[in-house]
């Protein structure tokens, strides 16, 4: 089943740019609902990307929400890239004991998990279907998509078989269904 949604209407744009941003002068809010269009998650991400960048990103907008949200992920420290990109791989949803298991290079997992947060890529779950695990997920499934894309095949080969890996030691036969899955995508990417 899919819902057609229309685009907000300029006031709507408008109180959204209100409740996500108090410092936007009035010539990037114009930049801002006409590039934008009242699409909320594209006007969402393009006040992130002002805030991250200064007002003056506003005149460079990407065209699509997809190269938006590729900008933003281009321009984050590299081990919080690193970990934001490995975790893609998991899927919508992931436990910080996978990360580190998925990125063993990164120094300082729990402070690229804290800018990830800080910088509203991911979202903090408040259960987690591992015990013992603090479990996060992305805050958009379209952010998760765009960080898995940036992975090459052979990389996101790797990283679903160690995830897979990772299960069976943390989850054994709870979760077999899931492991069985990542496993079939390493596959299925070397094919």
């Amino acid at each position: 089943t899919s819902i057609e949604l229309e685009p907000l209407a300029l006031a709507d744009s408008e109180t959204l740019i209100d409740a996500l941003s108090a410092d936007i002068s009035a010539e990037t809010r114009h930049v801002l609902l006409q590039k934008t269009e009242g699409n909320p998650l594209f006007l969402e991400e393009t006040i992130r990307m002002v805030e991250e960048s200064g007002e003056g990103s506003a005149e460079r907008i990407p065209d699509t929400l997809q190269a938006l949200i590729a900008a933003r992920i281009d321009r984050l420290p590299p081990a919080s890239k690193i970990v934001l990109q490995r975790t893609s791989v998991i899927g919508r949803g992931f436990w910080a004991g996978a990360v580190a298991h998925l990125a063993p290079d990164v120094d300082g997992i729990e402070q690229a998990l804290q800018d990830l947060l800080l910088r509203d890529f991911i979202v903090g779950e408040p259960r987690s279907t591992i015990s013992g695990e603090t479990a996060y997920r992305f805050r958009h499934v379209l952010i998760r998509d765009v960080a898995y894309t940036s992975l090459s095949k052979t990389a996101r080969a790797d990283h679903h078989a160690r995830f897979a890996d990772w299960l069976g030691e943390r989850a054994g036969e709870e979760l077999l269904e899931i492991r069985a899955h990542h496993l079939d995508h390493a596959a299925s990417l070397l094919a």
